[in-house]
């Protein structure tokens, strides 16, 4: 093509030809780009489909675990509720056994001084004296309504 000349079919149909080779060279890159594409989404594909089975499986553990936290709170609450009523129940016990330790220090108060006036106690035997204040022990006790360990 010169200056001046006339464009001709011949020279349009080249030029169309060369264009249409050009572009099927570019959507054949654009192809291969595109397939290139698919096959790294299809890749992802596979990827989120495993990350969703794990979700799934992670889901069901959970749900397992809020069973397992729900009857732990169960539990909680009925050993608190004991450990109340163990609580109440110790301190009952506590005052009960600070009246007998009172109350067996007061006997054993009164064993010593019956024994420092009584000077014939003193001479018996060791076996007869354990003995009578065993049977002195007994007596105070039952007198005061206390039940002591045997």
């Amino acid at each position: 093509m010169t200056k001046g000349k006339d464009v001709t079919n011949d020279d349009i149909m080249l030029m169309l030809s060369q264009f249409a080779d050009n572009m099927n060279e570019r959507f054949e890159a654009i192809d291969e780009r595109l397939e290139a594409m698919d096959r790294r989404f299809d890749a992802m594909d596979r990827r989120l489909e495993a990350m969703d089975r794990r979700f799934d499986t992670m889901d069901q553990r959970l749900n397992g675990l809020e069973g397992d936290v729900h009857s732990l709170q169960a539990d909680m609450r009925d050993v608190k509720r004991s450990l109340v009523s163990i609580e109440d129940r110790l301190g009952s016990l506590e005052g009960r056994v600070e009246a007998l330790e009172a109350d067996i220090r007061e006997l054993y108060h009164m064993l010593s001084e019956r024994q420092k006036s009584d000077t014939s106690f003193s001479r018996l035997p060791l076996e007869k004296r354990l003995l009578t204040l065993n049977t002195v022990l007994l007596a105070t006790a039952k007198e005061a309504g206390v039940v002591l360990p045997r």
